[in-house]
């Protein structure tokens, strides 16, 4: 398999080893974690795989929103496809909640926009599942990321 350390995702995302491009690869703690803080963005914010990220009130939970049409980019069902999409400049149809509450087994979220259909919008609570170890784990949803909010 290929070596997935970070230095070696930080290079595969700034080749030549020069200043960061549009993402920065970075480990939280030394855990081996990946998470990546988007350019520009806080540092207090950041990218991380739904797989390893534990919530808490304030994160974003970032899932595919539905199946591409034709002439755009699959939409990802994974971290490090999403990853790999934005890596090679592709936009694809995407939502993300705020989550408001995290409890065992479970999270909170509102989200807007859920519904496009005209008139317009809409704005909902969800209920989701999460592992033990306080990770997104519901399989209604294809989850490709979470933002930590550390504000």
């Amino acid at each position: 398999p290929p070596d997935r350390s970070p230095e070696k995702e930080y290079e595969r995302l700034n080749p030549g080893g020069g200043p960061p491009g549009q993402q920065e690869e970075r480990t939280k703690d030394g855990s081996g974690r990946s998470e990546i803080c988007i350019e520009g963005m806080s540092p207090a914010l950041v990218l991380a795989p739904p797989a390893t990220a534990q919530l808490a009130p304030g994160d974003l939970i970032w899932n595919s929103r539905w199946e591409s049409e034709a002439g755009e980019a699959a939409a990802p069902k994974s971290f490090e496809a999403a990853v790999a999409q934005l890596d090679a400049g592709n936009v694809f149809p995407s939502h993300v909640d705020i989550v408001v509450a995290v409890a065992a087994g479970s999270c909170n979220s509102i989200g807007g926009n859920v519904s496009n259909r005209d008139p317009g919008g809409s704005v909902t609570r969800s209920t989701w599942r999460c592992a033990p170890d306080g990770t997104i784990a519901d399989p209604r949803k294809a989850w490709i990321g979470v933002v930590k909010n550390g504000l």
